[in-house]
């Protein structure tokens, strides 16, 4: 999309997440087990949490087009 704000907010958003993610399942991995790992629905919500902030910044505060928003949730969502 060409904005660098949106790039480094998604970089920074999503290092703070992983690590969380992370953390929380290899917590419930280790109390619960594998089988029982809640890893899709933390990565669900993670992406919806990463809709939510391009939708912030990308609409609301940068002014970007629909297609622009799609494109770098798909960027973001890809790494």
């Amino acid at each position: 999309t060409g904005s660098i704000v949106l790039a480094l907010s998604g970089a920074l958003f999503l290092a703070a997440v992983s690590f969380f993610f992370a953390a929380v399942a290899g917590y419930i991995a280790g109390v619960v087990g594998s089988s029982n790992s809640p890893v899709s629905g933390m990565t669900i919500a993670t992406m919806i949490f990463t809709i939510g902030l391009v939708w912030v910044i990308g609409d609301l505060i940068l002014g970007l087009g629909t297609k622009e928003l799609m494109l770098a949730t798909m960027f973001i969502a890809a790494i």
